[in-house]
């Protein structure tokens, strides 16, 4: 898996996405050539990816900022310039996203631990893109096969591409806040930001 965006620190909390059971690659054309596998991502693929990204980390952004509000946090209270300047920096360092994006893979919950272990094993949580309507003929066990029992998720590529994802990505975020909120805290009493210190 290849880093996408965002921070690429070993410490950061890497998200990664693997597409499965699609057909949103290319094979065998001039282009193509020049990869090691042979496949190319289509583009739409591709922007697909990067929707989510963005769309978890807005997300994740707006998790954090209740979790702070909560009655475990407030001690740490923050004025919204404040909140700005510390998710920018937590983000730059402590969110990285990451695609393995140079093939197709067949990710199913049946495989999934040890497919997702195999791809990417860096990886704290994964979001297993699904080609068009192939949710619609997998048994999900909502018990064990995705978040919050597993460190995965599986998302329709239609879905995306219509902003139907928001449950999806507020799992994501509710995984990434609970793994980030420490040092979110920690930033915001340290902000090198902060003039009273």
């Amino acid at each position: 898996c290849r880093h996408l965006k965002g921070a690429d620190r070993p410490d950061a909390v890497k998200i990664c996405f693997i597409p499965s059971m699609t057909d949103e690659f290319t094979y065998g054309t001039p282009k193509t050539h020049e990869t090691k596998t042979g496949f190319e991502p289509t583009g739409f693929l591709l922007e697909m990816i990067r929707k989510l990204a963005d769309e978890i980390r807005a997300a994740t952004k707006i998790s954090m900022e209740k979790e702070l509000d909560s009655p475990g946090a407030s001690q740490v209270p923050m004025d919204p310039g404040k909140w700005e300047r510390v998710w920018h920096e937590i983000a730059k360092k402590y969110l990285g996203f990451y695609a393995a994006d140079q093939r197709p893979y067949v990710v199913y919950p049946e495989n999934a631990a040890r497919a997702l272990k195999e791809i990417c094993p860096q990886a704290d949580f994964f979001v297993i893109v699904l080609g068009r309507n192939v949710y619609k003929s997998i048994y999900f066990d909502r018990k064990s096969d995705s978040f919050p029992a597993a460190n995965r998720i599986y998302v329709d590529i239609m879905d995306i591409d219509h902003s139907q994802t928001d449950a999806e990505v507020q799992a994501v975020a509710s995984f990434v806040s609970k793994r980030m909120v420490d040092r979110i805290l920690e930033l915001a009493t340290h902000s090198p930001n902060d003039k009273s210190e």
